[in-house]
C-alpha cells in the first residue's frame, strides 16, 4: 500500500503538459487575447486525467478525495467524517472522531449501503437535486 508521502510528487503540476497562459497584449488568430478553446481543452485534459488518478489513489489509501459529499445514514446515524490527517472514517454521534472501521459501500454513482444497518443512503447533493426536480415537476 502506498503512503500519503508517495502522493506528494503527483500533486505537483506537470509543467511540460501545460502551455503558458496568453500574455496581456498577445493575440490569437481571431485577434483577441484569449487562447482558442481547443488549446485550452488540450491543456486541461491531461490535468483532469491526473486529478482522477489522484482521487483513485487517495481513495485506495483510505483518504477522502473530496469527490462527493460525506454520508450519514438516516436509519442508524452512522456518519462519515474526515480525520485531521485526511483519512475517511465513520463514527457515531455519541463517539465523534472515533472510527468504527465500517465503510459505506458504493451501490450506484449516488447511492451507498450503510455497513451498520444495510439502509441505502443517497449522497446528500444528489438527494437535494432529486427533491428539487420533483418539486419542479409538481409545478407543471
Amino acid at each position: 500500500m502506498e503512503s500519503v508521502q508517495e502522493l506528494d510528487p503527483l500533486l505537483r503540476l506537470d509543467r511540460e503538459q501545460m502551455s503558458p497562459p496568453a500574455r496581456a497584449g498577445s493575440r490569437n488568430k481571431s485577434g483577441s487575447g484569449v487562447p482558442p478553446l481547443d488549446s485550452l481543452c488540450a491543456a486541461i485534459k491531461p490535468l483532469a486525467r491526473q486529478l482522477v488518478a489522484l482521487q483513485k489513489r487517495a481513495n485506495a489509501l483510505g483518504l477522502f478525495a473530496n469527490d462527493r459529499e460525506l454520508l450519514e445514514c438516516p436509519q442508524c446515524g452512522l456518519a462519515e467524517d474526515v480525520a485531521h490527517d485526511g483519512l475517511l472514517i465513520t463514527c457515531r454521534e455519541s463517539a465523534i472522531a472515533q472510527d468504527t472501521g465500517l465503510r459505506f459501500a458504493k451501490e450506484t454513482d449516488q447511492t451507498f449501503r450503510c455497513p451498520s444497518c444495510g439502509t441505502l443512503v443517497t449522497e446528500p447533493l444528489a438527494a437535494e437535486l432529486e427533491k428539487a426536480r420533483k418539486q419542479l415537476e409538481k409545478r407543471k
